[in-house]
């Protein structure tokens, strides 16, 4: 059983102390043992199967989390001879996914908490990236988006904003979007409802993000009731 310079280093121990399939039991953290039993049982007797396996161990540098890739090698009569392994240190790539799923946790606590509905679209261009605006894909959302529109959250998040709302590339709103993205203007309208949803009026607000715009809308139907309302009366009254 042999260790490269490179897994003393890993382990934080002096090139040339003896090391066997054990010393993995003695580093990894007690909620890993059973991870680093199978190692050690993979080393000591390989059956012809490859192993893959990620732990974390105690160094004299703090915790690392490890990747374990290990191979068979096997001798003339095909039989398994001996081990091959390579332990990679991902413990900054397991921290910036710790962090990743962090924020993502945390604005989907500020969507939801959000008063109004809120929808991030990307823009779809007709060739990979570029050339025109030709729809929008639907990256996030939260509740009450999907509430006002009707739609259920598992049906919106990565659909075209085409198959959702048929009509918008009609009314309007679909060049409304390609305007913002293009120029970078924020916009700010009533629209009515062109989904399932119960809400009869919205007000919209519109803002670039990256390649595509965050859309911010909320229910003005009574508002805009009572404002038809008034409207009809005073003009009853002309």
């Amino acid at each position: 059983f042999e260790w490269s310079e490179g897994m003393y280093r890993l382990f934080g121990l002096a090139p040339g102390t003896p090391v066997q399939p054990e010393t993995y039991l003695d580093f990894t953290v007690e909620a890993d043992q059973p991870v680093a039993e199978r190692i050690v049982a993979f080393l000591k007797h390989p059956d012809g199967r490859d192993l893959e396996e990620q732990f974390r161990i105690r160094t004299p540098e703090g915790e690392k989390t490890i990747r374990l890739k290990a191979t068979v090698q096997h001798n003339a009569g095909s039989e398994p001879e001996r081990a091959l392994g390579v332990d990679i240190d991902i413990t900054a790539q397991v921290e910036a996914e710790r962090q990743v799923a962090e924020s993502a946790r945390t604005l989907r606590s500020i969507l939801d908490g959000a008063q109004a509905g809120i929808t991030l679209l990307r823009a779809v261009r007709e060739h990979e990236g570029l050339g025109p605006v030709v729809d929008f894909v639907v990256e996030n959302a939260n509740h009450l988006a999907a509430e006002l529109n009707g739609i259920p959250m598992e049906q919106t998040l990565g659909r075209r904003c085409s198959e959702l709302f048929p009509h918008y590339k009609t009314t309007g709103l679909f060049d409304r979007y390609v305007e913002v993205v293009e120029t970078g203007t924020q916009q700010r309208f009533e629209a009515p409802n062109e989904g399932p949803g119960p809400v009869e009026w919205f007000d919209v607000s519109l803002g670039k993000h990256g390649d595509g715009l965050v859309l911010t809308f909320s229910d003005i139907s009574r508002l805009k009731r009572l404002q038809l309302q008034h409207h009809a009366q005073a003009t009853m009254l002309e």
